[in-house]
């Protein structure tokens, strides 16, 4: 099975929502406090939010990189065309 960059885009995506859906269903979403005391802060983060918002910039940049990549071919296929013209 030959998986052109579409597919893979498509793959993926899907691959990144089944996590989202996976950590939403098993990951607690208690608070955890993040103390410094050298600082003098505490921060409180849900390890479960904190989780789909990594997902979500790699699914960005995923996205981004696939249209980086469909703009580098149709540039490639129009210098082609041109010289063969």
């Amino acid at each position: 099975m030959h998986l052109n960059i579409r597919k893979k885009f498509v793959l993926s995506l899907i691959a990144f929502g089944v996590l989202g859906l996976f950590s939403w269903l098993t990951l607690s979403n208690d608070p955890m406090t993040l103390h410094d005391s050298g600082l003098g802060f505490d921060v409180q983060i849900r390890f479960r939010l904190a989780v789909l918002v990594l997902l979500g910039f790699m699914a960005v940049m995923t996205s981004l990189s696939f249209w980086r990549a469909l703009v580098q071919e149709r540039r490639e296929s129009e210098e082609q065309q041109e010289m063969g013209s």
